[in-house]
């Protein structure tokens, strides 16, 4: 870090890519050297910080990811996909009856 100004650019891997190695652009900072406070220690101490909470961030999404999944498998072997389309056609039905019942009144 030069006295005039400071230029950071954090690239991190993205939080969504699930590891993959897609790269997004965090931030890009740009201030005079009087904006910082501490010294260049900090501010790495800083961005290490910020890159350990975004990895447990990501580790944290990729576990309720799992759990979805896990939750939809579960869904799906409980109620039959058949039985599923079956209520949805019925519950449209019934709808579709107390439309025109409520237009016929009308």
């Amino acid at each position: 870090l030069d006295n005039d100004s400071v230029h950071l650019q954090i690239i991190i891997v993205s939080i969504f890519s699930g590891g993959r190695s897609t790269r997004d652009v965090i931030g890009t900072f740009n201030s005079s050297s009087s904006g910082i406070k501490g010294s260049k220690k900090n501010v790495k101490e800083d961005l290490d910080n910020t890159c350990s909470l975004l990895e447990k961030k990501r580790e944290q999404l990729c576990s309720l990811e799992q759990e979805k999944a896990s939750l939809l498998r579960q869904t799906f072997d409980l109620v039959p996909l058949e039985e599923i389309i079956i209520q949805k056609e019925t519950c449209l039905s019934e709808a579709w009856i107390h439309q025109r019942d409520f237009y016929q009144r009308i």
